[in-house]
């Protein structure tokens, strides 16, 4: 199955954190025309709102309900050969493992930070030949939890009495890590350094739509949070 993700494009995008902003030129009233070097100092502010921003990451792949996919299931039914094992052509245990293969690959898989860490940094803004700029040196740990989700729209609350006041999905497993992010600058042509860490290992029939989905986050951490997160900076100062 094609993934998509809420991400804006497919690889991480430099952003101009270090442009001018609405308030270009806008300096103290004796340095109206911005003539002498005058900086002030927003670190605090810059730790809450990267904060902020980034907890908000939150990206998805696969069918969102695969009862109106079917060409998703049988593109996917296709490329296994599922009636290998009807023509003779594979054992059982084989088939079973395509089975599980195709429940992986026709998931609905979400990746959010549950959680961001460590923020530490400098940041201010400057008034520099005139015009404002706006300067950030900043590192944060996110946390971050996948979800796998096999159950095809169905939740346990589908064979239980009415009364039943709990529903949870029938087959969703779920992962969880770190993403180390680093550099995340004003002074860089290349997006921020991410690591990315899982707190257990993925089992491999997980492993690869696991590792789409960070992927996507990461992008999303990049192009969507950080860019916000410059954007409010500029709107504040």
């Amino acid at each position: 199955a094609t993934a998509t993700a809420t991400a804006k494009s497919d690889a991480p995008q430099r952003i101009d954190p270090g442009a001018s902003g609405p308030g270009s030129g806008g300096g103290s009233a004796w340095n109206a025309n911005g003539t002498t070097w005058e900086e002030a100092d927003r670190s605090e502010w810059a730790k809450e709102a990267l904060e902020k921003h980034l907890k908000k990451g939150s990206v998805a792949t696969g069918a969102e309900d695969i009862r109106h996919n079917s060409s998703a299931v049988v593109a996917a039914m296709d490329g296994l050969d599922m009636g290998a094992f009807s023509r003779g052509e594979e054992g059982e245990d084989a088939s079973l493992g395509k089975l599980g293969q195709l429940a992986s690959m026709l998931a609905h898989v979400t990746c959010k930070v549950t959680k961001v860490k460590k923020v530490e940094g400098d940041a201010s803004t400057a008034v520099v030949r005139g015009r404002k700029r706006y300067l950030f040196d900043m590192s944060a740990e996110v946390e971050f939890e996948v979800a796998v989700d096999e159950s095809f729209g169905q939740d346990s609350s589908d064979d239980v009495s009415a009364d039943t006041i709990r529903s949870e999905k029938l087959r969703e497993t779920k992962y969880k890590g770190t993403i180390s992010m680093t550099e995340i600058g004003s002074v860089t042509d290349e997006p921020p350094e991410m690591s990315v860490k899982f707190k257990k290992t993925v089992p491999p029939r997980h492993s690869k739509r696991a590792n789409e989905v960070v992927n996507s986050l990461k992008r999303d951490l990049t192009n969507v949070r950080l860019a916000n997160f410059v954007a409010d900076f500029q709107n504040t100062f």
